[in-house]
């Protein structure tokens, strides 16, 4: 999926330093052309918006200032504050963990295998998961006019072809990366939560694996095999909006918990 390719755009992004350049970097699939990406950073703040053939719209904004990150979505005109999503969530696997104390021992069961990984602390950690490996192959291609190394990511469920080119070849500041970095820190966080409690899998990565930029994407193995997103184009400008909630957006609550 495209968001299965934003985890990998973001997880490969090195910390790089000074001086906000505001920036639009487009991403699309060359196999679905009504599939896009846009990745906008302006000053300390960015923002992922992703577009696909059934007219889906959602962004994810994030604020460095803050280090808060929102998913929203402009046609409810609602927003949810990650942060308070996942308190939401640690605080019915805490509810749920106390109810399960109460049942038979076979009930028990029954109802964790039903519920899968929410309970988290029922269910044993799982081994710690090899760092991923990155295999050049000493091949070049053009993206975009830019041109980029090939490489392969390994990670233990996952296989992603990526083409890299030098961050300042493709003009991008080195203070926008660093807001990119703040970024995957802070969704690498949330995604750990949620693999604590439901199971979700942890994107694998961490910050500074490969100090590149990824002109192209391909999940060749794993979650979002055969999806692929690729460079379009670079604009030395961006939409100041796509990183703004406005005043008259909703925040979305999630049910259950008061």
């Amino acid at each position: 999926s495209f968001y299965s390719n934003f985890v990998a755009l973001v997880a490969v992004l090195g910390i790089f330093s000074p001086a906000f350049a505001d920036i639009t970097l487009d991403y699309s699939n060359p196999q679905k052309a009504s599939e896009n990406m846009t990745l906008t950073v302006v000053n300390d703040k960015a923002a992922v918006q992703f577009k696909d053939e059934v007219g889906g719209n959602t962004r994810m904004v994030f604020n460095k200032a803050d280090n808060k990150l929102y998913m929203v979505m402009d046609d409810r005109k609602q927003y949810m504050d990650m942060d308070a999503m996942m308190k939401t969530m640690g605080d019915l696997s805490g509810m749920l963990s106390g109810m399960m104390k109460d049942l038979p021992a076979d009930a028990q069961g029954q109802l964790g295998d039903l519920l899968g990984g929410l309970m988290g602390g029922n269910k044993e950690e799982p081994a710690p998961a090899p760092d991923p490996v990155l295999k050049e192959t000493g091949e070049t291609e053009e993206i975009a006019g830019f041109q980029c190394a090939l490489a392969t990511l390994q990670s233990q469920d996952q296989t992603t072809e990526l083409c890299l080119a030098q961050p300042s070849k493709v003009g991008i500041s080195d203070a926008d990366f660093a807001v990119m970095q703040a970024m995957l820190l802070k969704q690498k966080e949330a995604v750990e939560k949620a693999s604590d409690m439901i199971g979700m899998q942890d994107i694998g990565f961490n910050p500074g694996d490969i100090d590149r930029m990824p002109l192209r994407i391909s999940q060749i193995s794993g979650a979002g095999a055969g999806s692929v997103s690729e460079l379009r184009a670079v604009r030395e400008q961006a939409d100041t909006s796509a990183v703004v909630i406005p005043d008259d957006y909703a925040p979305m609550q999630m049910p259950g918990i008061q």
